[in-house]
């Protein structure tokens, strides 16, 4: 009994489906057959209601826009009704007379027993009084007759629109200003976009904006910063609607002088000319501007060579051409040696600046002083005793009384010449290894020795020694005396030094005796002689 019960259940679901399939495949056929008969009789003058399409308001076509120019496009529009029992699409088409212009409007789907708006754009090509044909159309049909009539629309000229460059304003202390204007002839109000650029490089564009022009004049100014090009162009274009072409300027090309300033300072004095330590110094100085645009404040400084800034002041802007002269005061000169003083501008633009050497006073007074003239003296007199004293000192070590002391340090009293001369015939001449003091020593002597000079010790061998057994005996009569050092006789104060030629001045009655070129520093004998 239940799968009994389930089978009927089931059957009974399959026939409501076919029966719901049946109604529509009906409704569907109907619908098909009278679309058919529509399209056969687009006028329906088989039915008592024969137009679906009505008007729903005024039977005239409305124009939006006007007034409109050439180039400017217009907007149809008409408000339909449809009053039928089916959905149907329709579309507004406007079309000139005389001419080949046809324009379509969008497709328009309406239901039954409601209204919507169809509107078509359209653009006129010539100016004047244009005509048009307009119509309702619908693949259906079913359209009321009245739908459909002409209209006349005024097409205006074109606007013109004119931009010229009025002037610009750009120093270094503002950034570059430009002045012009923008002229629209009679007409609706035009939306504009302003570029301007660079001339050269037009993808290097300053400014951009988008505004509305109203008929007439229009004043504009405009920033641009401090661009580093001076070629410009200002562009005005037109958006979504044409101007006139003979009777426009949308362009104009500028060029722009970007300033700079050139500022040259010059040192042109300073008093004192050699100033002592802690005195007052001024500096004189002159600031000539030879660029094309003013400066902005700046800062005048002192520096030293180590970058000591020693004064600074504030300076107004100096205008293009202009020059300015000035003094700076400097309070106890600090230095007491030569030095590079150096006075610089510094704006936010430039920098620049000259020096000179401060040369100091050498007596540590300065030149405007009076001389003091008994100091001088006084100093005078003291120099000169302390020169005579110490030469009087001098003279009486040198030719004291030998020292009874060995460990003196006192060099030996002099000998006189003959003595020297037999002395050194039985002594020899070596040099100190230390401190190459010349001394003479017994010429026999071998072992060890101190240098009273540099107190060292040092040690003589007897193999380097050359000994001859038999020394002759001096002779002063015949003048054969024998020397360990080179001899050069003349019968004049002047005699040539053995070893550079040198011209040398020793006099005839101090001969013998040993001589030292300062030339060459080679030591010999001066003796009295023919050469």
């Amino acid at each position: 009994m239940g799968g009994n019960r389930k089978a009927c259940i089931n059957l009974l679901t399959i026939l409501t489906l076919v029966f719901i399939i049946l109604i529509h495949s009906n409704n569907f056929l109907l619908d098909s057959f009278t679309n058919s008969n529509l399209s056969k009789d687009p006028y329906n003058t088989n039915k008592i209601d024969s137009y679906n399409i009505t008007n729903a308001g005024s039977d005239e076509i409305t124009i939006i826009g006007e007034p409109l120019h050439l180039g400017d496009s217009g907007i149809a529009s008409i408000l339909i009704h449809n009053s039928g029992q089916y959905n149907d699409t329709v579309r507004l088409i406007i079309e000139g007379v005389g001419n080949e212009m046809l324009f379509y409007g969008d497709d328009i789907k309406i239901m039954p027993g409601s209204s919507k708006e169809l509107s078509t754009i359209f653009i006129p090509e010539t100016a004047g009084n244009v005509e048009f044909m307009w119509s309702v159309y619908s693949p259906l049909g079913g359209i009321d007759p009245g739908l459909n009539g002409t209209f006349n629309v005024e097409i205006l000229e074109p606007q013109s629109l004119i931009l010229s460059y009025d002037s610009y304003e750009w120093d270094l202390s503002s950034s570059l200003k430009i002045d012009f204007s923008l002229y629209l002839s009679n007409g609706v109000s035009r939306p504009i976009l302003l570029n301007i650029y660079n001339e050269l490089e037009p993808e290097d564009i300053l400014y951009s904006s988008k505004l509305v022009m109203d008929n007439g004049f229009r004043l504009l100014s405009v920033n641009l910063g401090n661009p580093d090009f001076s070629g410009l162009t200002i562009e005005a274009i037109p958006l979504s609607w044409f101007n006139s072409i003979e009777n426009s300027i949308n362009s104009t090309s500028l060029d722009v002088i970007i300033p700079f300033a050139d500022l040259n300072l010059n040192i042109d004095d300073y008093y004192p000319k050699n100033p002592s330590l802690g005195e007052n110094l001024s500096f004189e100085y002159t600031i000539i501007n030879n660029g094309n645009s003013a400066t902005q404040e700046g800062i005048v400084r002192i520096v030293m060579p180590d970058q000591t800034i020693i004064h600074q002041e504030q300076l107004p802007p100096l205008s293009s051409g202009g020059s300015y002269t000035g003094t700076i005061y400097i309070d106890n000169w600090n230095y007491v040696q030569l030095v590079n003083t150096t006075i610089i501008w510094i704006s936010e633009s430039y920098s620049g600046g000259d020096w000179v050497f401060v040369t100091p006073s050498i007596s540590g007074q300065s030149d405007s002083y009076d001389i003091d003239y008994y100091s001088l003296f006084y100093g005078s007199v003291f120099g000169v005793s302390a020169v005579l004293i110490s030469k009087v000192a001098i003279s009486a070590v040198s030719n004291r009384t030998q020292s009874t002391n060995p460990d003196t340090n006192f060099r030996p009293p002099r000998k006189s010449k003959k003595s020297a001369i037999s002395v050194n015939i039985n002594k020899r001449e070596i040099s100190c290894p230390l401190c190459e003091q010349r001394l003479n020593i017994p010429l026999n002597h071998s072992g060890m020795l101190r240098c009273p000079s540099c107190k060292s010790n040092f040690d003589i061998k007897d193999d380097n020694l050359e000994i001859e057994d038999n020394i002759p005996d001096v002779q002063q009569d015949n003048q054969e005396t024998q020397y360990d050092i080179m001899v050069v006789s003349s019968t004049l104060d002047m005699l040539d030094c053995p070893e550079c030629s040198q011209k040398l001045k020793v006099p005839l009655g101090k001969r013998p005796v040993r001589a030292r070129c300062p030339a060459c520093r080679s030591e010999f004998m001066a003796t009295q002689g023919g050469e």
